[in-house]
């Protein structure tokens, strides 16, 4: 390419408010030359003389000598032949040069540049969404009381009933099954030293597990991530005394895990099935129960006894006592009826026997509701069978159930009922010996006191009214304390039961100061009671008057009343917490508090061990890797966590060996390059107030952009370089910028996340505006902010940073910016652009209360934006350019740019089908080279590599697909497809990550090449419920894949065995 840039006189010409300057060059014959320049009432005619051999000439322009970016005003194509050429431009905004530039051949060949440059746009709608204008005129253990019946005699030792719960201290380490890592095991020797053992990763499978020993635990665990009776899920034997832990056997679990009992050594397992009707071909299909039973004696062995199946609607009720599991599930006749089914498990063995099955009157929902002693049974149920009045109840029954071990020829019968607590929901239950402490609401809470003396004739013996309800029962002999509810915030209640024709309300404590919550309200393990210690440890979170809150409150226990006391604050919420030596132990899945509590009002916490941390992105660097957590999708709920750049290896991701914490602002943007790692951090907030109960994110002296550079070349070590802090864009929530380098070392953070915003227009009445005929149409959210640029120059250490300019393109209206691309030092992005043609105007004498139409009918149109970073310090924003979509990507160094989106007629219609336009573009203009039209099921297209990827999901034989699909330009400007694949399951993800592609489909993430055949890079099955943050993993084919998964840490893809010729 040659150009003359030789400068020549000035012509200056003045018309109305416009100067504009031409360079004449009047030498060298061999190239192009200006040979005039003429103005016109409305432009400038340029006339340049084009020796013999170019094809292409380009006029460009800029504003002042010596610095600043041409600009191309205008490209004309020939056919070689040399000669005058006459181009006509606008005028400029401001004095102004030209020069001219000439290529022998155009870039692309020349019927690329022969296609369509301008696009229909939609056809005007009213775009009210809501329904007409505004116009105004002027007028714990389930429930079971564990004993042996005295007439039966059992001829072994009692079995013990153990319910599941995600941790476990036994003698000196603590076993936390933790939804955010795995089972973690925690030496706790030195309770003010804890030292995490080891960890069996494990993100997202459940978080329910037995310790048998010091040896073996049981882990049940999700295996699928489908809803309902498509899951299925495993009991997993873990050997607990290496470390780390690891897997002895896997045992597959069909359906939805639901509830467990661990009796003896047998366990048993119910879980949520959706199967064929037995003995149809597969046309029928039903919901049931299935009960699995496992004989762990020998836990390295585990033997599966033969399953039972009841069929109905699953609900989560199961309890069980040494010799019954009872399993309650919806009727199939009547679904506010619970079925009641009766396992005999006496056999130590595992085996099960179905033992009789029992109809309840209404629904048992949950297992308190469930209690036998003595060979008698107890329900309560709430009943919804209709009567005269229609009235809701709570039905308390009782049935004679013998032992199945006993000889007695007695068998099951009903012995007798109460009712109680008409018209009211029925919420806790608890049984205590010969008392049945019953928990009714509708609006005040009646605490019902059943006396079970005569289980012949259970009798209401005595009635409390108290405000709330009562979620969790636990008797204390006398004494019942209550966790619930009461106005919207947490309640820790006391009552004195001695009298239980008389019982009253000692104490109560809400916990909180506007709203809360706490687990404890739906598990009672989370409800720690401790009578010995005269201490109630209660885990809730709210919102407080500075914010929000996660924390443990300590409640003193005494005799006739309650006594707030201090907190143990967390960074998040709270699950569990207990006594251990002088202690107490309270963890999260993000930490291990040790607390000493001496001082009850002022606890201290004398340790903290991280057990978990969110990861947002990764970075590989030699052979350790960088993790951010940028804390974007955090506010509320982690009050005291900030965002933080770890430090582990590549072959334990879950150790770090350094951390650096940032300011509170989310990072809202990061790039690595040349050992040096950038952040930007911003504020949150719409329209800068802080998002409610969040921490306060502070914009001190109009701050509200901070770029931090750290030095990452010598890990573990990190070092802070340099921090710049600035005032740029405005301070919206869930900002995004992305960084792009340009080819001059220039690095310019672009805005990409919209902030939406409303706009009124008036309705516009064929007359005066009166008070009692104003009104307005409110708008549809818009996205405006993004398409901001802040552009930064990077030196050595003593200047690691420095602002060079910035760019703002919401000054001209302009919203809906894409996704911005560079290329040599340009940035390229796409925005959408509001035309409003002469709006309706509403007759005065309108009908009073008809719909007044729309009046201002927008029109919508796509548009190209290049921003030329040429001279940083004064960026070129080009005219903008018609296109037919949203920009998704470029290749031919910017030559050709891509867009998707549907076409539209002349008359705005369309069938909203989306297309793939390959376009050229010279700087002027966007010339259309070909369409490629999507098929219907098509998503995440992308340009890589010069090539457009899709996913395509496909449905056939009751199976869905993803297809992979890729296409490319061939020299003819026709589109080619050159590659296929095809995945198991729905897309759900297609991303670049550096040269290569990563797909994810339903349970699985993939790594391609994308050359060839696609071949597979990496590939792991996807075995939890997690969301994989696939676009901010990193990796090669050495170290493999390392993907985050947000509050579950980091996915590792082992590369494949390849030999990286394509072909794995």
């Amino acid at each position: 390419m040659k150009f003359n840039n030789r400068f020549g006189r000035f012509t200056p010409w003045a018309g109305g408010m416009v100067l504009l300057t031409a360079c004449l060059v009047l030498a060298d014959t061999s190239l192009p030359v200006i040979t005039a320049i003429k103005p016109t009432r409305t432009n400038v005619v340029v006339e340049v003389e084009v020796p013999t051999g170019y094809r292409e000439i380009t006029l460009e322009g800029r504003a002042r000598f010596g610095r600043g970016t041409w600009e191309p005003r205008a490209v004309v194509r020939t056919d070689g032949a040399g000669g005058k050429i006459t181009v006509s431009l606008p005028f400029a905004k401001t004095l102004e040069m030209l020069r001219v530039k000439a290529r022998p051949r155009p870039v692309l060949p020349d019927n690329f540049y022969s296609g369509q440059t301008s696009f229909n746009s939609p056809a005007p709608t009213d775009v009210n969404t809501f329904g007409g204008p505004m116009v105004y005129t002027s007028t714990g253990t389930g429930g079971i009381e564990i004993r042996t019946p005295t007439d039966v005699d059992t001829g072994s030792e009692p079995r013990e009933v153990v319910e599941s719960d995600i941790w476990k201290i036994r003698g000196e380490t603590l076993y936390y099954f933790n939804q955010n890592r795995g089972l973690q095991l925690v030496d706790i020797r030195n309770p003010d030293q804890p030292a995490l053992r080891g960890t069996l990763v494990m993100p997202a499978v459940g978080e329910q597990m037995y310790v048998l020993n010091d040896t073996y635990a049981v882990l049940l665990a999700r295996e699928t991530c489908d809803s309902g009776g498509y899951q299925s899920g495993r009991v997993i034997v873990v050997n607990v005394a290496g470390a780390p832990p690891s897997v002895v056997v896997s045992l597959p679990v069909a359906g939805r895990l639901q509830e467990s009992r661990l009796v003896g050594t047998a366990l048993y397992v119910s879980s949520s099935v959706y199967r064929p009707v037995s003995g149809t071909t597969n046309t029928l299909w039903e919901y049931g129960t299935m009960v699995e039973s496992f004989d762990l004696a020998d836990p390295a062995r585990p033997v599966r006894r033969p399953p039972l199946w009841f069929a109905g609607q699953s609900d989560d009720v199961v309890t069980a006592t040494e010799s019954f599991l009872f399993v309650a599930n919806r009727s199939r006749e009547n679904y506010q009826r619970s079925v009641l089914h009766v396992v005999d498990i006496s056999a130590p063995d595992g085996t099960m026997q179905e033992y009789i099955t029992l109809q309840p009157a209404g629904h048992i929902k949950d297992k308190f509701k469930i209690y036998y002693c003595n060979g008698i049974l107890t329900t309560v149920a709430e009943d919804w069978t209709p009567t005269p009045t229609n009235r809701m109840r709570t039905r308390l029954e009782t049935w004679r159930l013998p032992d199945p071990r006993s000889a007695g020829p007695i068998g099951v019968a009903k012995l007798g009922e109460v009712v109680l607590g008409y018209n009211e929901s029925l919420r806790a239950t608890r049984f205590d010996g010969t008392r049945a402490y019953v928990v009714t609401f509708f609006q005040i809470d009646p605490l019902w006191v059943v006396d079970l003396s005569d289980p012949t004739r259970p009798r209401i013996a005595g009635e409390l009214e108290v405000p709330g309800w009562s979620t969790y029962l636990e008797p204390l002999g006398e004494r019942l304390v209550a966790v619930g509810w009461e106005n919207n915030r947490v309640a820790v209640s006391l009552f004195d039961v001695a009298d239980p024709a008389r019982p009253r309300l000692f104490d109560k404590l809400l916990l909180g100061e506007n709203s809360s919550w706490s687990e404890a309200t739906l598990d009672e393990m989370a409800f720690t009671v401790l009578p010995q210690a005269n201490l109630i440890m209660v885990p809730y979170s709210g919102y407080l008057s500075n914010g929000y809150a996660n924390r443990v409150q300590l409640i003193d226990l005494l005799q006739t009343n309650l006594v707030m006391r201090g907190v143990i604050e967390h960074q998040m919420q709270p699950r569990r917490s207990a006594l251990y030596q002088q202690r107490i132990l309270s963890i999260s899945g993000w930490e291990l508090l040790t607390v000493d509590a001496a001082d009850r009002d002022h606890p201290q916490v004398t340790a903290s061990l991280e057990l978990s941390w969110p990861v947002s992105q990764v970075w590989v660097a030699g052979t350790h890797l960088l993790q951010l957590f940028d804390r974007q999708n955090y506010y509320g709920w982690d009050q005291a966590n900030t965002p933080a750049l770890r430090v582990s290896t590549q072959a334990d991701p879950n150790t770090v060996l350094n951390i650096h914490k940032l300011d509170p602002w989310p990072v809202t943007g990061a790039t690595l390059r040349d050992g040096r790692l950038y952040l930007l951090q911003t504020p949150g907030g719409w329209y800068g107030w802080r998002w409610y109960g969040s921490p306060e994110l502070p914009v001190e002296n109009g701050i509200n952009f901070k770029l931090t550079v750290l030095d990452v070349s010598a890990l573990p070590a990190m070092r802070v370089l340099g921090v710049y802090e600035g005032s740029h864009g405005q301070t919206a929530y869930n900002q995004q910028w992305e960084p792009l380098w340009l080819d001059n070392g220039l690095l310019v953070w672009v805005n990409t996340q919209p902030m939406p915003y409303y706009y009124i227009m008036p309705v516009l009445w064929d007359g005066p505006m009166t008070m009692s005929r104003f009104g307005f149409w409110p708008g549809p959210i818009y996205g405006s902010g993004g398409g901001e640029m802040v552009a930064f120059s990077v030196g050595n250490d003593d200047s690691p940073i420095k602002w060079v300019s910035t760019v703002d393109l919401n000054t001209n209206g302009w919203f809906g910016f894409s996704r911005p691309f560079a290329q040599g030092n340009c940035i390229f992005l796409s925005f959408g652009a509001q035309m409003i043609p002469r709006p309706i105007v509403v007759p005065l004498d309108y009908p009073e209360g008809e719909p007044v139409p729309y009046a201002w009918n927008i029109q919508q149109k796509h548009h190209l934006l290049v921003v030329d970073f040429e001279d940083p310090v004064e960026p070129v924003v080009r005219p903008p350019v018609n296109i037919p979509g949203t920009l998704i990507g470029l290749s031919h160094e910017g030559n050709v740019v891509y867009t998707q989106g549907p076409h539209y007629a002349a008359d705005g219609t369309s069938n909203y089908r989306q297309f793939v336009d390959a376009g050229a573009y010279d700087g002027t203009q966007f010339h259309l080279i070909a369409s490629l039209p999507l098929p219907d099921q098509a998503q995440f297209a992308l340009i890589h590599e010069g090539s457009l990827f899709f996913l395509e999901s496909k449905y056939a034989s009751n199976q869905t697909s993803t297809i992979l699909q890729a296409w490319r330009l061939d020299d003819n400007g026709k589109w080619d497809s050159w590659a296929r694949r095809e995945f198991a399951g729905y897309p759900e993800k297609l991303v670049r990550l550096a040269s290569w592609l990563g797909v994810q489909s339903q349970g699985r993430i993939s790594i391609l090449q994308p050359t060839g055949t696609l071949p597979t890079v990496a590939e792991t099955r996807l075995d939890a419920c997690f969301s994989p943050v696939l676009e901010k993993a990193d990796g090669n084919p050495a170290t493999g894949w390392f993907v985050p998964l947000d509050a579950y840490g980091v996915l590792r893809l082992l590369p494949l065995q390849w030999n990286f010729s394509g072909t794995p």
